[in-house]
């Protein structure tokens, strides 16, 4: 998914779109995948990736592990 997808998503823990929600969300987005690419090593990074992005999108933390197969 795109960040812009992501941001405007009214799922999950991201909740509302108002146009300064969407903004904020966008921003956070960004920052976070930037934490995650410059503070995870190779073999993590993708995972960690995958793992923010199934939570952007409204999954639970035991979805996550069982879609990820990590639990």
């Amino acid at each position: 998914h795109s960040i812009d997808e992501l941001a405007v998503n009214d799922e999950g823990p991201l909740g509302d779109s108002s146009p300064e929600d969407i903004l904020i969300k966008k921003e956070s987005i960004k920052e976070i995948m930037s934490i995650i690419d410059r503070e995870s090593d190779e073999f993590s990074r993708e995972r960690n990736r995958r793992i923010f992005l199934a939570y952007c999108e409204g999954y639970t933390g035991a979805e996550i592990a069982e879609r990820l197969d990590i639990g």
